[in-house]
C-alpha cells in the first residue's frame, strides 16, 4: 500500500489554513503597530549594538541606580513587550505547521520567519523619522517567536489529542 503524505493524512486541513491566516494576521497587526510614527523624531535613531541600551537599565534595575523608574519602563516595554508582541505569531505560525514539525529544519524555519518578519520592520522603521531601528528588538522578537513555538509544543504534548482537531 503506498504511504499517504502527512498532509494527506490530516484529517482538518481547514484548521491548519485557518492557524495560517491568524498567522498572517498577526504579522500584519505586528506591522500595522510599528509602522506608526511617532510624536518625537528619534535622537538615537540606530543601535546595531546589542543590549548596548537595555544592558545598562537591567543592571540599574538589578543593582539600583537614580533612574530606577525609566529603566523599569524601558526594561517592560521594550524587552518584555518586544517578546510578547511575537509570542502569538509564533504559537500561530507552529499551529499551522503542525503536520510539518517532524520534517527536517521546519521548527528553524518558524523561528527564522519570525526573524525576517521583525528584520523588515526594523528596516522599515529606518524610513520613519520618528520610529528607532534597534537590534535589541530583532533580538526579543525572535525570542518571542521562539517562546510561541515553545507555548504551542508544550500544550500539544500536554493536551489530550482529539481527532477532528488533529490537523
Amino acid at each position: 500500500m503506498e504511504e499517504q503524505s502527512v498532509a494527506a493524512r490530516s484529517p482538518a486541513p481547514g484548521l491548519r489554513w485557518g492557524w495560517l491566516a491568524v498567522s498572517i494576521l498577526i504579522a500584519m497587526g505586528i506591522v500595522g503597530l510599528t509602522m506608526l510614527p511617532g510624536d518625537v523624531p528619534q535622537r538615537h535613531p540606530i543601535n546595531l549594538i546589542p543590549f548596548a541600551v537595555h544592558g545598562p537599565a537591567l543592571g540599574c534595575l538589578i543593582f539600583g541606580c537614580a533612574d530606577f523608574q525609566h529603566a523599569l519602563w524601558m526594561i517592560i516595554i521594550d524587552v518584555v513587550g518586544n517578546i510578547l508582541v511575537f509570542v502569538p505569531f509564533g504559537f500561530s505560525l507552529t499551529a499551522a505547521l503542525r503536520p510539518y514539525l517532524k520534517q527536517k529544519h521546519t521548527l528553524e524555519k518558524i523561528v527564522l520567519a519570525g526573524f525576517g518578519l521583525s528584520l523588515g520592520v526594523e528596516l522599515a522603521q529606518l524610513a520613519i523619522p520618528s520610529r528607532a531601528t534597534d537590534i535589541d528588538d530583532l533580538i526579543f522578537n525572535t525570542i518571542g517567536t521562539m517562546l510561541g513555538l515553545s507555548l504551542w509544543l508544550a500544550l500539544a504534548l500536554t493536551v489530550p489529542k482529539r481527532k477532528e482537531f488533529d490537523a
